[in-house]
């Protein structure tokens, strides 16, 4: 799988939410951990505060950012954790940028990321 490369300014993340239930939460950081876009299902109540959300989103980019030594292994495609609320995925987008989604527990996370993927190649 090639690098993907996306300008998440123009990335339709509202559309993303309204096609592909299960996900709750959608954003853009970058291997910094700065936030620099989000959004969230209309119909939710967030988890987190901003203030919890951000220091999530810093705690995910170092992740991240450990899991970039690996090269042996090659380089990460996408990450999903299981919490026992929600699932969580990171999704490189390039070499400076990754993509940071939640959804529902229940849901496929094979499903969920395939639809991710091949919303933001379009």
């Amino acid at each position: 799988m090639s690098e993907i490369k996306i300008d998440y300014r123009n990335f339709a993340f509202d559309n993303l939410l309204e096609c592909n239930y299960p996900l709750r939460f959608i954003g853009v950081c970058t291997k910094q951990g700065k936030l620099l876009e989000s959004v969230y299902r209309k119909d939710l109540v967030p988890l987190f505060s901003d203030t919890e959300l951000h220091f999530s989103i810093l705690k995910t980019a170092l992740r991240a950012s450990i899991r970039d030594n690996d090269q042996k292994l090659g380089k990460v495609l996408y990450t999903v954790t299981t919490y026992e609320y929600v699932k969580r995925a990171t999704i490189p987008l390039d070499d400076e940028l990754l993509l940071v989604c939640s959804f529902e527990k229940n849901a496929d996370e094979n499903s969920v990321i395939k639809n991710i993927l091949e919303s933001i190649k379009q």
